[in-house]
């Protein structure tokens, strides 16, 4: 074996051992960061707040509870739309209460994040398919232990930015979106159960919602 060939053998065994190596970190980094795809963003609250108020020079107790429930479809007539990962992420610093002590969050960290399951988060939304969650219930379900009733009656009122990695359409930074394929779509609405307790009286309750379209945001890639 000539020194020429043997310089190229061993280049490119050196060549295939990086890409391997390079391909074995990028698997390993799985995140909401590095995972690929269009991402579909929402953001809501969800937790509970009591304070003090003076109506008419009457001091009444207000409790307010919150809940944020995300409605996402795949727009498209004859194509799926693959999900590839989840995350909910702490928009402020934020607590639960059980029993004295629960988990707590600060502004930027991961409360959770995964691919997902097939069974509370599908693989995939079908032609028309309606796939839609509650903060509560996704944390009720990634804890395992209490309720969504719980989590929304028992941790602090805190803002929560929930981020749907997923592909299967396609984006140009020149042309926008394939007309072929319809990117993901979402909203998001906000429930608020209100309680306003007076003296001598049974409290008087309310009910408020409110409504706000999902952003969506094409892959890093594809922009150019």
């Amino acid at each position: 074996m000539s020194k020429l060939t043997t310089f190229l053998v061993i280049s490119g065994a050196v060549v295939l051992g990086l890409m391997a190596a390079a391909g074995t970190l990028i698997q390993a980094a799985t995140g909401h960061i590095d995972t690929g795809g269009h991402k579909l963003i929402g953001v809501g609250q969800m937790g509970v707040v009591s304070y003090s108020d003076t109506v008419d020079s009457i001091q009444i107790q207000v409790t307010r509870w919150r809940d944020t429930e995300f409605i996402i479809t795949n727009p498209n007539c004859d194509e799926s739309l693959t999900i590839e990962w989840l995350a909910l992420i702490a928009g402020d610093e934020v607590c639960c209460d059980w029993n004295g002590g629960g988990p707590c969050w600060k502004a930027g960290e991961i409360v959770w994040e995964a691919p997902p399951d097939g069974a509370v988060i599908p693989y995939q939304l079908g032609p028309h398919q309606v796939w839609h969650i509650n903060i509560a219930e996704l944390m009720s379900w990634v804890e395992g232990e209490h309720t969504p009733e719980e989590f929304a009656e028992k941790c602090e009122l805190g803002k929560y930015t929930l981020e749907v990695t997923w592909s299967g359409a396609y984006y140009s930074g020149w042309t926008g979106w394939s007309r072929t394929r319809r990117p993901l779509a979402g909203w998001q609405r906000e429930n608020c159960w209100s309680s306003y307790t007076y003296p001598k009286s049974s409290p008087v309750l309310g009910f408020a919602t409110s409504e706000a379209e999902m952003k969506l945001y094409p892959d890093r890639g594809s922009i150019w």
